[in-house]
């Protein structure tokens, strides 16, 4: 076997559990294998390959929008010497493998769809000189065509795979570390903007796969005495509530509880706002669920239903009103934008964020939803003349051309608000955290209690006050130009960014207060590694 290592391009931000578990399986067949970060640019990435002297560079493309920097690196890193083999795998070469070999025709091969046993062949065929065109799962070049081999079936299995590998474990808050895992793979909805259905359903095999809980909480039980780690953020699609009738949840919580963990550790999950019952997540609470990321996505019940949520704005606040009295914290996503969006339903949606997010339970957020490969918006913009842009960037234009104007406003003047890694909304969602985490793993004291209701109440006003700009801004754009209009889009832009220091600086105090805190363990939590002032 080649003693010559494998490198994985992949964003680190958080964990890349796609990537992680590539490795591991690598690693485990006796490969060695080296994980770059692709924001440490090319000429970082070039001089790590040029002393590595890979025998294979795999190029995780998870983010459809970065394709061109990710052409941009490829293609540098062939002009300056890298000739050893190139092959990509992600969503979007999954799905668009040959408009990437198109567009990218340095690259040697895509890999499609799970890749963990499709990458380890094509390593391995490398490794030992043999031909590897015939591996199911693979799309290349040949004779200046593309060809892709028949797809290889899903893994049904996910408990074979060895756990991911893993950047060291980074701080979520007050030293508590935190990491990312899988309980399971694939979503069996088929909401209209979301590609993650069509990525798994190509394949044969089933979409939605599970992990034994045993599994699942084993891996957190090692996590937690080989690194310290505290918090766990589950990254599936969709949280296995309801799995084998609620069975799969009840004997993961009875494992947290019988390895003492429900005690130690606290968690975060995503699921669907339909799937959020008192009792079910009352029991999950109790065993250290903390956080909750709900697809909300409209605030419309025409919105929802065009997006094939299947489900009500009843059912979108019920969800959240049972959280709140759960005292469970949720993120939600929310596109205020789409491609059938009208002045009305942009103002119904604006009084759902009221509803929903002007009591500060969560910090306002927007977007506007982009037409993602595989997806039926993009099918149907597509037939309709509608899709826009190059390959990576598509978009469109909104029916009423006001709309547009509306939203180039918007993201204009809340930019920083909403789009900036230390902007107001990453702050409040921090800020929260800390809270959070400060009230599970030690005494509160009135001074915490203080910070608290001063977060909370920062974070509510600022939400009416986003609401109450982007009211202003709607009811600017659908006039009929008039002669004031830039000055009063300069006024608002100014406000807006006035605003948003004001808030931005009140809750970088909290935070301030907040790690002056005391730090006294509170019964029945684990204290070891806990700082102290």
């Amino acid at each position: 076997m080649t003693s010559r290592p494998i490198a994985l391009v992949a964003f680190s931000e958080q964990d890349n559990l796609g990537v992680g578990y590539v490795a591991s399986v690598l690693i485990q067949e006796g490969f060695k294998v080296r994980i770059l970060d692709f924001r440490l640019g090319p000429n970082a990435i070039l001089e790590h390959l040029q002393g590595l002297d890979p025998l294979v560079v795999g190029f995780s493309v998870i983010f459809q929008h970065y394709i061109d920097s990710f052409c941009d690196l490829i293609q540098f890193l062939r002009r300056n010497g890298v000739s050893c083999h190139f092959s990509a795998g992600g969503h979007y070469p999954s799905l668009r493998y040959g408009q990437l070999l198109g567009l990218i025709p340095e690259l040697d091969s895509v890999v499609l769809f799970e890749g963990e046993v499709t990458f380890l062949e094509l390593v391995r065929a490398l490794a030992q000189g043999q031909e590897w065109q015939h591996l199911p799962g693979l799309a290349f070049r040949r004779d200046g065509a593309v060809v892709a081999t028949a797809p290889r079936p899903l893994e049904s299995d996910l408990d074979r795979f060895p756990p991911p590998v893993r950047q060291p474990l980074r701080e979520f808050a007050f030293g508590k570390k935190f990491a990312t895992l899988l309980a399971g793979r694939g979503c069996v909805y088929h909401c209209s903007f979301c590609s993650i259905h069509e990525f798994y359903s190509r394949p044969p095999g089933p979409v939605k796969r599970i992990r034994r809980p045993e599994m699942v909480v084993r891996e957190m039980e090692l996590l937690r005495q080989q690194h310290d780690c505290s918090i766990f953020m589950f990254q599936d699609d969709d949280f296995p509530i309801t799995y084998r009738n609620g069975t799969w949840l009840t004997e993961f919580c009875r494992l947290l509880e019988q390895t003492g963990l429900n005690r130690e550790v606290m968690w975060k999950i995503n699921c669907r706002p339909d799937e959020v019952h008192p009792e079910t997540f009352a029991q999950m609470r109790a065993h250290g669920l903390f956080l909750v990321y709900l697809g909300i996505e409209s605030g419309t019940d025409e919105g929802l239903r065009l997006m094939d949520k299947r489900m009500s704005v009843a059912t979108n606040l019920r969800a959240t009103t049972y959280l709140k009295e759960l005292d469970i914290a949720f993120d939600y996503g929310f596109m205020l934008f789409d491609p059938s969006s009208t002045f009305e339903r942009v103002c119904h949606n604006l009084d759902f964020l009221d509803a929903l997010v002007g009591d500060g339970s969560s910090p306002v957020t927007f977007c506007k939803m982009l037409p993602y490969a595989g997806t039926k918006v993009e099918e149907q913009l597509l037939s309709e003349g509608r899709l826009l842009g190059p390959i990576g960037a598509e978009d469109y234009h909104f029916c009423d051309p006001k709309l547009d104007l509306l939203y180039a406003l918007m993201a204009s003047c809340f930019s920083d608000w909403i789009g900036d890694h230390a902007g107001l909304l990453n702050l409040a969602r921090w800020v929260r955290h800390y809270i959070m985490v400060y009230r599970h793993y030690f005494v509160p004291s009135t001074e915490f209690e203080r910070l608290a209701v001063a977060a909370r109440t920062t974070i509510a006003q600022s939400n009416l006050d986003f609401t109450r700009l982007a009211r202003q801004m709607v009811d600017l754009c659908r006039q009929d130009a008039p002669e004031d209009s830039r000055t009063r889009a300069a006024a608002l832009h100014r406000e807006t960014q006035a605003l948003h220091t004001g808030y931005r600086d009140a809750l970088e105090q909290v935070i301030e207060g907040l790690e002056h805190l005391d730090r006294r363990p509170a019964a029945g939590a684990n204290s070891a590694n806990t700082p102290h002032d």
